[in-house]
């Protein structure tokens, strides 16, 4: 059993839960541009993700067994050090010291979070959100108008990309991931951060309604529609008239 310390000294135990008996994890695993399926029933990350072959995607669903946070780790393992962007909706405190931890042994060398802004006055984050600047310090953070969660974790070697429902917090639902060695697929992820990061200030913001995002789509693309179909007033109990 590995432990920890928080930051008030206490110390964390940190234990790698059991399989439960019957649990819910199926994995679709897809290669590109033919398919492949498999099927895990598994409550470990590190089974569904830890031996992932290049050049496939993933997705995965579970009823809780493993959270978002679950997913990077395992994924870490496999590429080293690496840069990490997070865009989650609400994170733990638990979670926030394990990401702090992993970043003091080096296999996160960056993280940047792209959070919603009611993350600063939610009941459930509002007790460590001054502890999560504390941390990582507010360049590292923006707050906007979210609810996209995704995570890149990039190195001169990997290139990946997590879509996800789940928080970074552990959460009992059903949750679905959808994982990817696409570069491609990373780049679309990061240009939405990097967006993000130059728009809005560090730290905490006031809600100023959705991120514009306007380089992404600089010629701001409109849609095409055709004409509209004449129609006739509807009579409720009767047929309608031209």
């Amino acid at each position: 059993m590995a432990t920890q310390e928080f930051r008030t000294g206490d110390a964390v135990p940190l234990i790698e839960a059991e399989p439960p008996k019957s649990s819910g994890v199926r994995v679709l695993k897809r290669a590109r541009p033919a398919r492949r399926h498999r099927v895990l029933r598994t409550a470990s990350a590190r089974q569904a993700l830890g031996y992932w072959d290049e050049g496939y995607d993933y997705e995965i669903n579970t009823n809780g067994e493993f959270s978002l946070l679950d997913v990077i780790l395992v994924l870490l393992e496999r590429t080293g050090p690496a840069d990490v962007s997070i865009s989650t909706w609400s994170a733990g405190l638990y979670d926030v010291e394990v990401a702090n931890r992993f970043m003091n042994t080096g296999l996160i060398r960056s993280i940047r979070f792209v959070l919603d802004v009611s993350f600063k006055n939610n009941g459930g984050s509002r007790g460590y959100s001054t502890l999560l600047m504390d941390m990582f310090g507010e360049e590292c953070i923006r707050t906007t108008r979210t609810h996209a969660k995704f995570v890149t974790i990039t190195n001169d070697e990997f290139k990946l990309s997590i879509s996800s429902t789940a928080n970074l917090n552990e959460n009992k639902r059903l949750e679905i991931f959808h994982f990817s060695d696409d570069p491609a697929r990373a780049a679309w992820y990061l240009g939405i951060v990097d967006e993000l990061f130059q728009d809005v200030k560090p730290g905490w913001n006031p809600d100023s309604g959705a991120p514009a995002l306007g380089r992404l789509d600089p010629s701001g693309t409109k849609m095409k529609t055709g004409k509209v179909a004449k129609v006739g007033r509807l009579k409720i109990g009767g047929n309608t008239d031209e």
